[in-house]
Formats: C-alpha cells, sequence, structure tokens
C-alpha cells in the first residue's frame, strides 16, 4: 500500500493524451508512450497498466476516459510497483 501511495503522489502532475493511431507520432519530448494493456477507475484515479518497449508496468492519474488499445503519452510518473488490482 505504501508503494502504491507514493505512486500516486508522483502522478498529480502528470499529464495524459490518449489517441488511437499514435505509434506514426513522434513521442514529444520530456514525454514516455505506452498502450494500455488493462485499465480501472477507483478512487478519482485511472489506473493503467502499460506496456512501453516490451516493458509492462501500472501507472496512475487523475481520473479520465481511456480504454484497452489506446496509446498514452505520460510525464512525470513512476511505476507503481506490486500493484495488485482487485
Amino acid at each position: 500500500m505504501k508503494n502504491v501511495f507514493w505512486g500516486l503522489a508522483l502522478c498529480l502532475g502528470v499529464f495524459f493524451v490518449s489517441c488511437k493511431n499514435a505509434d506514426e507520432r513522434p513521442v514529444p519530448e520530456g514525454y514516455q508512450r505506452g498502450v494500455v494493456l488493462k485499465t480501472m477507475n477507483s478512487g478519482g484515479y485511472t489506473y493503467m497498466q502499460i506496456v512501453e518497449d516490451g516493458k509492462e508496468n501500472w501507472i496512475a492519474a487523475k481520473m479520465f476516459k481511456v480504454k484497452t488499445g489506446d496509446t498514452v503519452y505520460f510525464a512525470g510518473v513512476s511505476e507503481i510497483k506490486n500493484f495488485q488490482p482487485s
């Protein structure tokens, strides 16, 4: 739980953009790009399992609309280690 708290704290200033055909677009400087594998909303946050360069991890942001298969661009995110979605 402690890791989830710090992961959320680090995500407060995150900016997300999701789009469908984003693989053709360059990644803006300072951002990362990932494809959403799973998503869930809880407690005012959107949790996403993403794959980025073949590596899967969980990230979170203030709640917004996103679905499996969307590409998200994000900055200022730390991986949420040991996240267990319910």
